[in-house]
């Protein structure tokens, strides 16, 4: 897989992610999508996201990058232990690219209608699930992280 053609999944992970869509679909985002991936080759050929530090934040990009699933569990843990992070500045760039132009800034800006009831029990609902990702990440993660930490990034 050429370098560009694995830019481009790994942002389209990231999107499906973040939003829910898949920018390469005609009804959620389309040409917009076309234009997220394009702007997130170019920040790759600038250096804007830098590199990694060490093979563990390499190895948590490639797990996120496996899909949708996988990166909100990466990205909970990369949360609160590697804040700073190769993951969370390419999670941030996708972000940006998807707030700064439409249609896909629709997806990100969007509010769900419904009560305040409804929404503090959805809020807790997300919370629960969070700690339990977060929890499972963890268990599974520090030991990765433990054994790849001190070598460098591939």
């Amino acid at each position: 897989m050429s370098a560009d053609a694995a830019l481009d999944r790994e942002a389209a992970v990231f999107v499906r992610y973040l939003t829910g869509a898949d920018p390469s679909s005609p009804g959620q985002g389309g040409a917009a999508g076309d234009y997220v991936l394009a702007k997130y080759r170019d920040a790759h050929a600038r250096g804007a996201v830098g590199e990694a530090t060490d093979g563990f934040d390499a190895a948590l990009v490639r797990w996120a990058a496996a899909g949708p699933l996988r990166a909100r569990w990466v990205d909970g843990y990369a949360r609160f232990f590697a804040s700073g992070g190769l993951l969370r500045r390419k999670l941030v760039l996708v972000l940006a690219l998807l707030e700064s132009r439409a249609p896909t800034d629709a997806l990100v800006d969007q509010v769900e209608p419904g009560s305040r009831a409804g929404f503090l029990a959805g809020m807790t609902l997300s919370m629960g699930l969070f700690a339990l990702r977060l929890v499972g990440a963890a268990l599974v993660l520090t030991p990765a992280r433990l054994v790849l930490s001190g070598r460098r990034a591939a």
